[in-house]
């Protein structure tokens, strides 16, 4: 009798640790990647990269992390990240005191577009430890691919700094972003929320410093930025610099989107071969600048190198600008394939000069209205 009893207990027994292991088990697996936060905000000696040593274990070791809903985070340092990664910050507010995310000294193949290859950051609001923001790049990207940032509050970058910088970058999109600059614009500053830039010593000067072999003239190409709102100095830009200026960016777009330049263009775009603006308000506020009064406008388009260009599409767009709603501008007399300027609303200071087109080519240029700024 007792010893069917005590078999009967230790059958018990088994079935409960086994239904113990499985419970731990699925609640690991249903827990993988998630962080919960530390609940340390701000600096101490005692736990000064908490949050930040938290989630870059699990990036290295998973290659996924999710922030908690409802949840704050801090980074005292910024967060490196390789290919195949995944952010998922929804809901979440994340705090950085340095720049927020960056692959740049990360490795990698030191090809081009192969540094890092397959990036997804989705949501989180991300704000600066003061209200001036940061001053350089917080999200930056060097030699990557297929990257996606969407549903994201960018709010950690003040107006001489970047919010996002592409470097050589191809197959990114940005959607559903809003990315407002901090603190005070400067009207000296031409300084843009998100840069798209030629990878070269005069446009990366740290990145040169550290690793030369990624600086070579990479170009940013199939970038779309869609559904953003978007105010810094300039708003977009992608960037030219002699060195490289037959190298060209290619298949840029910019759809659906509120862009404000508070001190010169909403948007300019350089040595861009394909140009697609489509559905956006851009605006220039400035009425005067202390750099270039050729930056007044909403859209500035121009070359500065000798190249096969392919065509600009601009359309169903408000733009303003106080020299001109548009200006398309070729250095070296290179012309655009072809142009399609077609049901845009147009402002500037004289209503009659909206739109200076220089390097247009074919041009289709019907259903525009002009406007005379108020």
């Amino acid at each position: 009798m007792n010893k069917g009893k005590n078999r009967s207990w230790r059958m018990a027994a088994l079935t409960m640790a086994a239904a113990a292991a499985l419970c731990l088990f699925f609640s690991q697996k249903a827990h993988a990647g998630v962080v919960e936060p530390s609940g340390y905000i701000g600096e101490s000696s005692e736990r000064p990269h908490l949050d930040r040593v938290n989630i870059q274990t699990e990036l290295d070791k998973t290659g996924k992390v999710i922030l908690e809903k409802g949840k704050t985070y801090y980074l005292r340092s910024t967060l490196h990240v390789g290919g195949n990664m995944t952010i998922e910050a929804e809901g979440a507010t994340i705090i950085c005191k340095a720049g927020a995310v960056r692959n740049f000294d990360y490795g990698g193949s030191n090809k081009f577009y192969g540094e890092i290859n397959g990036l997804t950051i989705h949501g989180g609001t991300w704000k600066f430890v003061n209200s001036k923001g940061y001053d350089k790049s917080s999200f930056q990207f060097i030699n990557g691919s297929n990257i996606r940032m969407s549903d994201m509050d960018i709010r950690c970058t003040g107006y001489n700094g970047h919010a996002i910088e592409l470097i050589a970058c191809k197959n990114v999109t940005i959607d559903n972003c809003n990315i407002p600059a901090q603190g005070k614009p400067q009207t000296n500053s031409v300084e843009e929320m998100i840069q798209m830039d030629v990878a070269s010593k005069a446009t990366c000067p740290t990145i040169y410093q550290y690793k030369p072999e990624l600086i070579r003239g990479g170009t940013c190409k199939n970038v779309t930025i869609s559904n953003c709102t978007i105010k810094g100095n300039r708003g977009i830009c992608a960037n030219k610099t002699p060195e490289f200026y037959n190298k060209f960016h290619d298949n840029i777009k910019i759809l659906n989107c509120k862009v404000t330049g508070m001190s010169t263009e909403a948007v300019v775009l350089y040595n861009t071969r394909t140009v697609t603006v489509r559905n956006n308000t851009l605006i220039c506020k400035s009425k005067k600048t202390t750099v270039n009064n050729n930056y007044l406008t909403g859209l500035h388009i121009s070359v500065y190198g000798g190249g096969k260009l392919k065509n600009i599409t601009i359309k169903n767009n408000k733009i303003k600008g106080y020299t001109q709603a548009v200006m398309i501008y070729s250095d070296k007399g290179t012309r655009y394939k072809k142009t399609t300027i077609t049901g845009n609303k147009l402002y500037s200071n004289s209503k009659n000069d909206t739109m200076r087109l220089y390097a247009v080519g074919k041009a289709s240029v019907k259903k525009n209205k002009n406007y005379k700024l108020k």
